[in-house]
């Protein structure tokens, strides 16, 4: 894991935008993350492999206004309170989204992302 300094806030996630459409599709599974050495932190979930194929990371994009913290990584709402930690199965509401539509803060190498 890239060291990196932590800011007063914590770390830079991906996020959606403030305009309050929110998706409804479910995604869930076992979150992972990382804190980059720019401030930033990758969140993601692992979607498990279909025959012959290798295990394909998904990144998360976070409610606006959301951040990392560490010790243990997590994110949390505007307001401080925790809405997942890494290590922890987490559950999701939202939508798919293109790399290519889209940059997902943190997470430069990921395809593909889900959020709302």
């Amino acid at each position: 894991m890239p060291s990196a300094s932590r800011q007063p806030h914590g770390y830079t996630v991906a996020t959606g935008t403030d305009t309050g459409n929110r998706l409804a599709a479910r995604f869930e599974g076992v979150l992972h993350g990382r804190v980059n050495a720019d401030n930033t932190a990758c969140f993601w979930i692992e979607i498990p492999p279909k025959a012959g194929t290798s295990f394909a990371p998904v990144a998360v994009m976070w409610p606006w206004g959301s951040r990392a913290l560490p010790g243990p990584l997590r994110v949390v709402d505007p307001d401080g309170a925790v809405i997942a930690k890494v290590g922890e199965y987490t559950v999701l509401t939202g939508g798919g989204i293109e790399s290519e539509a889209i940059p997902i803060t943190g997470c430069p190498d990921f395809k593909n992302a889900f959020g709302g």
